[in-house]
């Protein structure tokens, strides 16, 4: 390898290095926050968490609304708010905004507003439209409005100034304005407006102090995404059972593609900020119908193509140039661990950073994290089949792994479409399947060597369907199992704590024992050709056959057949399978290896 590309190498790590130093890490600048409550019945028990108290999920509702994260808790009648010291100036005011909002009159020499206000609808909101494509909302109140004055009024949320405008009456049309921040004021406007329907009590300031830092959680922030990549690094590769790569250069593969984030996040920065037009954020309009084939579009480009691109260098850069990488199913290997370290650097940003939730571990390690893994799979399988095919166009591969990405985001960022991300899993993993199954019907492959195109090539099919379909059945429903105990946790308290994380341990155990049969029970083709025969990657040539033999073999859905194939690098077992899979195999290997 030359000296540019160690430069490289070098620039990369350096860069990953240094881009994680200055950062605050999670839950170790928090700010607590308690209000009195107005009381009524019998007094509260001191030592008594009423978290399930009707006021907890209001708050909550509204600061989700406000996209702030938060732990709420009601205890002896004082509500404690927990929220990085950074959103202290915008919680605040949410908590205290009884809901709906209020109409004043403006002084029209200072342009401030003449308190008290003119009408008042806390709590008097029945529903609220997105009109004139995006750009305005109109609220539907439940009183009706007397005749309002002839002046412009301030339109007041939570102390924030929505428009200063002329109002007509009931409803109440607010205009946002016509440029591109528009759509996204008017969307907060009415989430939060919505999570204000219900009537908040008043609340009254008790205190706010400085929350100790929690060193624990914030550690876990920075090396649970690392632990859930190489969870699924670990998974990936026990496919790669015939010819393992090593471990070290799995593992410099991994660092480079985390490498590669900070390159990528460096470069959507710098794209967001050449133009709001190339802001993913922005171009979803506020979440309007019309925005999706925009959205999608600038998502493929900005967030799609150049995180796959980044990630497809990663692996380039070194992993690519080896004499290990000779197999196709390398490419996926390579391509997947690129992918996994790209997506523990961007886990970090949301567990280190950010505020480590449960439903943020369960969104993150079962979504994101997998979704990433899919995305590198398809332009690592292209990179694997160059090996034996030449000509194959990795760029078309990247294309559709840029765009298939750019979807996902896409849906996630569009509230009413989020549920689609389930089905394009679903669609991801079937194209995974499909791909890995293709990769491991060809072996190791010497460079240099060149493959010609087979004329005799049969394929058999092996493998039990049922018991595939019943570790895949089991993986979902552990899956299910953690996401559920998530929404258990959030509904009580969106901090993580031992309780959550030693049951969180023991549903990932079971999920790791459904990933191994999973892996252990992948339906695969055994490929006959004039070079040998080849199954799961691993090949004899002919002349290294030297003899075979058809067993009965069990497993948990009864009795099945195998085929092993003897020879110097030791026995190859296909199977289990069928028996009149078996019985045509035998019958096949034994008319090629008469005629070799």
């Amino acid at each position: 390898m030359n000296h540019a590309r160690y430069c490289f190498l070098l620039a990369m790590l350096v860069f990953l290095c240094g881009g994680c130093g200055g950062l605050r890490l999670a839950q170790t600048n928090d700010t607590e926050l308690a209000y009195a409550l107005p009381h009524a019945g019998p007094a509260p028990d001191p030592e008594e968490e009423t978290a399930s108290s009707p006021l907890v999920p209001l708050v909550r509702a509204r600061l989700a609304a406000a996209r702030v994260a938060a732990d709420v808790q009601e205890r002896n009648g004082v509500l404690h708010v927990v929220v990085d010291s950074d959103a202290v100036s915008a919680v605040d005011p949410l908590l205290r905004w009884p809901g709906g909002i209020a109409l004043y009159r403006v002084d029209a020499q200072t342009n401030a507003r003449i308190e008290p206000p003119l009408v008042d609808f806390a709590g008097r909101i029945a529903r609220v439209e997105a009109v004139r494509h995006g750009h305005d909302l109109m609220i539907y109140t439940t009183v009706a409005m007397r005749a309002p004055p002839k002046e412009p009024l301030a339109i007041v949320l939570a102390d924030t100034v929505l428009a200063v405008q002329q109002v007509e009456g009931s409803p109440i049309v607010v205009s946002f304005g016509d440029d591109l921040d528009s759509y996204a004021r008017a969307d907060r406007a009415r989430r939060l407006l919505e999570s204000g329907r219900a009537p908040m009590p008043p609340l009254t300031k008790l205190a706010e102090r400085k929350v100790p830092p929690r060193w624990d959680v914030a550690l876990l922030g920075l090396f649970l995404p690392v632990l859930l990549s190489f969870g699924w690094l670990s998974f990936v590769r026990r496919f790669d059972r015939a010819h393992p790569e090593p471990r070290w250069l799995v593992a410099v593969t991994f660092a480079l593609g985390g490498a590669s984030a900070l390159v990528a996040f460096a470069v959507e920065y710098a794209l967001v900020h050449a133009t709001p037009y190339l802001d993913p954020s922005r171009m979803t309009l506020g979440g309007q119908w019309f925005a999706l084939p925009l959205a999608l579009a600038v998502f493929t480009l900005v967030v799609g193509a150049v995180e796959e691109g980044a990630k497809w260098l990663g692996v380039s850069a070194f992993a690519l140039r080896r004499r290990e990488f000779d197999e196709p199913v390398d490419g996926i290997v390579y391509g997947v661990a690129a992918s996994l370290g790209f997506a523990a650097v961007e886990n970090i940003r949301y567990f280190a950073v950010g505020r480590l939730a449960t439903s943020m571990v369960v969104l993150r390690a079962f979504t994101s994290v997998p979704a990433h893994m899919f995305f590198g799979a398809i332009w690592g399988y292209a990179l694997g089949r160059k090996l034996v095919a030449p000509r194959t166009r990795v760029w078309a591969f990247l294309l559709l792994a840029a765009l298939l990405h750019g979807a996902y985001d896409t849906f996630l960022s569009m509230h009413y479409l989020v549920y689609l991300t389930l089905v394009l899993h679903i669609v991801l993993t079937s194209l995974f399947v499909v791909l890995l199954r293709r990769a491991l019907r060809r072996g190791v492959i010497a460079h240099g060597e060149v493959i010609p195109e087979s004329t005799r090539r049969l394929s058999f099919a092996f493998g039990s369907r049922a018991t595939f379909a019943f570790w895949v059945i089991a993986l979902h429903v552990a899956a299910l199992a953690i996401v559920a105990l998530g929404i258990q946790q959030g509904s009580r308290s969106q901090s993580v704590n031992l309780a959550f994380l030693a049951a969180a341990s023991a549903l990932f155990v079971l999920f790791a024992v459904c990933a191994h049969g999973l892996c252990a029970s992948l339906p695969l083709e055994a490929v006959v050709d004039e070079n040998g025969i080849t199954f799961g990657g691993a090949s004899r040539a002919w002349n290294e056959i030297q003899s075979f033999d058809r067993r009965k073999v069990r497993h948990m859905f009864g009795e099945a057949f195998e085929i092993v194939v003897h020879s110097p690098k030791g026995p190859l077992r296909i199977g289990p399978g069928k028996e009149d899979a078996t019985k045509t195999l035998a019958a096949c290997l034994s008319s090629f290896t008469l005629l070799r």
